[in-house]
């Protein structure tokens, strides 16, 4: 590669000519990735005139160290980490529209006959109101309590990994989520865009050494098998006591999601979530490299909570 630089070496006095040979010398193989990465030089092809094309218009000024013109980026800069295309942008768009829709149903459109017991029952789900010995409809009380599992299932899909490859983090989204439920999560998702870089990307669950030190609490508890079986059996439990509370109240149910909102946003909060499910699970179970995915995935993915819950039982775990 040396041979095409056609550098004039009777111009040039004879030590600058053997420290620019030497230098060249050293990124013979300057054209591959690998050799620019290193020395933090683009992929360019040193031949005649790339010295001035660089910016060098002297041997004297050419350093592998130090020089870093607007024609040689770093390599990272050319080597994107995320290339969502059109079709990630067209994808990110759908998201964003289906949450903005659902949003403005949810708190604009939907039944608001009883504001004032909606703050009630509020206030009674949330152990701030006064006990006065009326009972909150058990169908709707396990809904919620559903809604606080939830946000701990998406929190164990999300964190380890669904990274996004524009940088956005997860976890603003997944605290908010306890208290919004998808509708926190919905942004998140409209803004993920796939690691297009096959280096940057996770292969396998998390290693051990990722989940030392405090900061890596929230990481440390969504790999905990304790707490997937905690998932799981909370899951399993309330959806059993909804499943066997009756059909007065059940009725009672539907005649709260006619009326209020906070039952009927509730709703379609559970639901979108359930919606939205197996798309983390299928990326969480490829990150993972999960072999029984596609034999096991779609029957635990028609499953609303409980499935998902199995799923970060069944996963492999951090090595």
């Amino acid at each position: 590669m040396t041979s095409n630089i056609g550098l004039q070496a009777a111009t040039i006095p004879h030590r600058a000519a053997l420290q620019v040979q030497t230098r060249l010398r050293i990124v013979r193989s300057a054209g591959s990735p690998d050799s620019c990465r290193h020395f933090g030089l683009t992929s360019c092809t040193f031949h005649r005139a790339s010295l001035h094309r660089c910016g060098v218009k002297h041997p004297r000024a050419f350093s592998l160290r130090r020089h870093k013109s607007s024609a040689c980026r770093t390599y990272a800069a050319t080597n994107k980490v995320t290339d969502a295309g059109w079709e990630g942008i067209a994808g990110s768009v759908g998201y964003g529209l289906i949450w903005g829709g659902l949003a403005y149903y949810a708190f604009v459109l939907s039944p608001n006959q009883t504001p004032y017991r909606d703050m009630y029952l509020l206030e009674k789900l949330s152990g701030l109101g006064a006990d006065d010995g009326v009972a909150v409809n058990t169908v709707f009380t396990r809904l919620c309590w559903l809604m606080g599992v939830w946000p701990a299932v998406y929190a164990s899909l999300l964190l380890p990994s669904a990274k996004s490859g524009n940088k956005v983090p997860a976890w603003p989204f997944v605290i908010a989520s306890f208290a919004f439920g998808y509708f926190a999560l919905g942004p998140y998702f409209a803004l993920w865009t796939p690691i297009a870089d096959e280096a940057h990307k996770q292969t396998g669950p998390p290693k051990k050494s990722e989940l030392t030190g405090w900061k890596s609490w929230g990481l440390q508890a969504t790999e905990n098998p304790i707490t997937s079986w905690l998932l799981f059996g909370s899951a399993a439990l309330f959806v059993f006591q909804a499943a066997t509370a009756g059909g007065q109240q059940w009725a009672g149910y539907s005649k709260l999601f006619d009326e209020s909102r906070f039952c009927h946003a509730t709703t379609i909060d559970f639901l979108a979530l359930t919606l939205s499910a197996p798309v983390w699970m299928w990326n969480d179970s490829e990150v993972r490299q999960w072999e029984s995915r596609g034999k096991w995935l779609p029957v635990l993915a028609c499953i609303p909570v409980i499935g998902p819950a199995a799923y970060l039982v069944v996963r492999p775990k951090a090595k």
